[in-house]
């Protein structure tokens, strides 16, 4: 037997909270348009004159994809909930906003570019807003440039 739930017409159904489950960062190649591999909390990857294709850059990057990853009800969605993604370099703090869509079984991602890095360190901040209840993650790339 299948029991159903059935929600009147006019009634507004809130779907359970989500939360940021994950940040990861990737270099964009200037060259050949690929992304490195994820360099958020990764000792292996060395973010030194990236901008120049130094360090453990393939080739050189100025700009860096953000990815926030979500986690939720699948099949759900809420109309007015976003991520904002907060990025601070050297005392620039830019904030940007996306919007969320229907999720599915792995949850949902949204993305973030930010152009102009590869020399100095970045903090980021993904905060999840308009449900109850907060979620938010923080992160830092942390590239340098020198002689």
């Amino acid at each position: 037997m299948v029991l159903a739930t059935a929600i009147p017409l006019g009634a507004q159904y809130d779907a359970p909270p989500y939360r940021i489950s994950e940040i990861t960062a990737h270099l964009f190649y200037n060259y050949t348009g690929a992304l490195s591999e994820n360099i958020i909390d990764n000792p292996d990857f060395i973010l030194w004159n990236t901008i120049i294709g130094e360090g453990s850059a393939a080739e050189p990057s100025d700009a860096t994809l953000v990815k926030v990853f979500l986690e939720g009800e699948p099949d759900s969605y809420e109309p007015g909930r976003r991520v904002v993604l907060t990025s601070t370099q050297e005392g620039t703090v830019i904030s940007d906003t996306a919007d969320l869509g229907v999720f599915d079984t792995e949850g949902y991602a949204v993305g973030f570019w930010l152009q102009g890095t590869g020399c100095f360190p970045i903090e980021l901040e993904a905060r999840l807003i308009g449900q109850s209840g907060d979620s938010t993650m923080n992160a830092q790339i942390d590239f340098y440039c020198g002689e």
